[in-house]
């Protein structure tokens, strides 16, 4: 029995050890007192087949991993990338295994899995801080530095109002044929169980208060794809709403298909438009096919990573969370944003005038997505 207990007693000591040694060490960082290291391995965290491997969001999937991993290389890290099996065990399993493996320096997650508590505990126990992004962590987690210590941000977006702004947009479009009588319009909006999805929907019928001469006909269920936002729109065109001029889709690969369908039906006014400011629909916003897309969460990743970049430089995050503002892409933002992909896009050093590590004199963040298009 004594030896139970003295082997006990030396995981606690252990244990105590190491929780101490790193607080020590983020101390002395912080004071300047020693040096980090001079590069860091940065991960990123979301479940194979929520966002990786599907079909509908693999275009959004690409573009968000490919600025994110631009901006971890322009803070001289390096970029991982983890996709957990579905399941709970083999998902923990999985995630024990990478950390063994890869020893990422920290931890950026997608953080809407019913066992983002669990991660995030194993993050703490192993002293690797991780920040949440593009969505709320289930309530058993609670807020971050409040149950789990190194889960030292969040960063979302506000979807509602982007969904507001968004609508907006595709209505004033409406308006400048100068019809003031009614508009009818459909909405094309994401799984109901998708926070961000009903938060858009949201912003979108705040926007119609502000128009009563735009009759919303129906809220279509959509699961973002191009063929099956295509087909619903020819069918509900064709047969239940010929009026619906104006359509305001969750995603722009659903705005693209909408728009593909109404051509091939010899529609030419159809006024629509959707998130996320992939490159497909940049592209027919400058040529002046598709009217907006509303985004900015794309970057979320890349600020997640100035966060943890500067705290593992010492520096803390001013607050625990952080909610971007979405922008609306018109013509001239999608030609600006075109003009400069021509040249390589944003410059990976972009992202280090965002990082108080970088800019001494910073004195508080400012995660703005259209400031990458200037």
């Amino acid at each position: 029995m004594r030896k139970i207990y003295a082997a006990g007693a030396a995981l606690v000591v252990l244990l105590l050890t190491l929780l101490i040694s790193f607080r020590v060490k983020i101390y002395l960082i912080e004071q300047k007192l020693i040096s980090p290291p001079t590069k860091f391995k940065i991960a990123y965290v979301d479940i194979k087949g929520l966002v990786t491997d599907r079909k509908d969001q693999s275009v959004y999937f690409k573009r968000f991993l490919d600025i994110t991993t631009k901006a971890v290389r322009g803070l001289e890290s390096e970029m991982l990338v983890c996709s957990l099996p579905f399941g709970k065990s083999d998902a923990i399993k999985f995630f024990r295994d990478f950390l063994d493996q890869s020893k990422p320096d920290g931890i950026l997650m997608i953080p809407f899995m019913p066992f983002a508590s669990e991660l995030l505990s194993i993050c703490g126990s192993r002293y690797i801080p991780c920040v949440t992004i593009n969505g709320r962590a289930p309530e058993n987690c609670g807020t971050p530095l409040e149950k789990h210590r190194l889960w030292i941000a969040e960063v979302y977006s506000d979807e509602q109002k982007g969904g507001f702004s968004l609508a907006k947009a595709l209505i004033e479009k409406a308006l400048e044929s100068g019809n003031r009588g009614e508009l009818h319009m459909l909405a094309f909006s994401g799984p109901e169980n998708f926070e961000f999805a009903s938060k858009r929907l949201k912003g979108l019928k705040q926007a119609l208060n502000l128009y009563p001469n735009i009759v919303l006909d129906q809220v279509v269920s959509s699961d973002y794809t191009f063929e099956n936002s295509a087909a619903k729109f020819s069918y509900l065109k064709k047969t239940r709403f010929p009026e619906a001029s104006i359509v305001w889709c969750d995603s722009d690969t659903a705005a693209l298909g909408v728009l593909d369908a109404a051509q091939k039906m010899g529609h030419s006014g159809i006024i629509a438009g959707g998130f996320d400011w992939i490159e497909e629909a940049v592209q027919s916003i400058g040529r002046g096919q598709m009217t907006a897309s509303s985004g900015g969460q794309l970057a979320n990743g890349a600020w997640a990573a100035v966060l943890i970049v500067d705290y593992l430089n010492g520096i803390k995050p001013d607050r625990p969370t952080y909610i971007t503002e979405m922008s609306v892409l018109n013509k001239s933002k999608a030609l600006r944003l075109l003009e400069k992909a021509e040249t390589g896009g944003t410059p990976p050093e972009k992202f280090r005038s965002f990082s108080k590590h970088y800019n001494k004199g910073l004195s508080a963040y400012s995660f703005t997505a259209s400031e990458l298009i200037k």
